[in-house]
């Protein structure tokens, strides 16, 4: 009865350390089969796009979004209370949206594709990165500035979690199903939750703001920002990563916490192959005898 009920226990460790170690990575790719059907037909609508030399402003909806644009600059971008408020688009129609998305993101340095909701909705939010409302959509253009949102992880999954990997003159990519955009990382700012004027279009530029909490496991004390501006391929030097902090704010790498997350990972998994090798071993060892035997 005790090595039954050492057994029982043995794989009831081995349950509960590979439940906790492979959570992650299970979310992720839930994430990802989630995602990847419209991430490909984002790519296929571009490619026919591209193939039949179609441009984007003979779309009726196209239009409506790059008339947006225009309109909110014109109006100063009225509406923004907090960086992460879930105001949605009250003054376009959204019904030509696949399911709330216009086209996906994808950021090479973090490792990440996701597709871009614009509606920014909490629930958006598990789904993938989210335009905020009041802030221009994901369809470039002179005097506009499309600001991204996503969590710092979410569930286990990464999301915006390894944002601050990113570094000037790293490269951001927006692609829907008209054109392919390309941003490069400009500078680095962490700011106050009400500070809205930082996200704000910046005159004469087409850019793009990935915005997220910090620092990481917060509960969204501060805003993460990262400036991108419309790489048009030229050369251009690196430059030092330098974050810019408001007044009153310290900056914190969340380095060490994402490790040190990503090291209970790893220690859970040592636990789980020491539970199974102890297991594994007693049958090896009867076997054995009775084969002797």
């Amino acid at each position: 009865m005790k090595r039954v009920g050492k057994k029982i226990l043995a794989f009831g460790m081995i349950f509960f350390g590979l439940a906790l170690f492979l959570y992650p990575t299970i979310q992720t790719q839930e994430i990802n089969i989630k995602s990847s059907p419209y991430i490909k037909e984002v790519d296929k609508s571009y490619k026919k796009n591209k193939k039949s030399g179609t441009r984007p402003e003979t779309d009726l909806f196209y239009r409506q979004m790059k008339a947006y644009n225009k309109r909110i600059y014109k109006d100063g971008q009225k509406g923004i209370v907090d960086i992460f408020s879930y105001t949605e688009f009250p003054s376009i129609d959204l019904s030509e949206f696949k399911e709330d998305r216009c086209g996906y993101i994808q950021i090479p340095a973090m490792d990440v594709k996701l597709p871009l909701y614009v509606k920014a909705t909490e629930e958006n939010m598990t789904k993938g990165a989210t335009v905020l409302g009041n802030t221009s959509l994901p369809i470039g253009g002179q005097n506009t500035n499309c600001v991204i949102a996503g969590h710092r992880g979410y569930h286990g999954a990464p999301y915006f979690r390894e944002i601050e990997r990113l570094n000037p003159g790293d490269k951001v990519y927006i692609k829907n199903p008209w054109e392919k955009l390309a941003y490069r990382v400009e500078s680095i700012k962490i700011i106050y939750p009400d500070e809205c004027d930082q996200i704000k279009i910046q005159k004469g530029k087409d850019m793009v703001t990935l915005v997220t909490c910090h620092p990481y496991k917060s509960h969204g004390r501060y805003r993460y920002l990262v400036y991108c501006v419309r790489d048009n391929g030229e050369k251009e030097e690196k430059k030092e990563k330098k974050v810019k902090t408001m007044t009153g704010i310290t900056y914190e790498s969340s380095k060490k916490e994402i490790e040190k997350d990503k090291w209970i990972e790893r220690i859970l998994a040592v636990i789980v192959l020491i539970c199974i090798i102890s297991l594994l071993k007693p049958v090896g060892k009867r076997k054995k005898e009775e084969e002797q035997g």
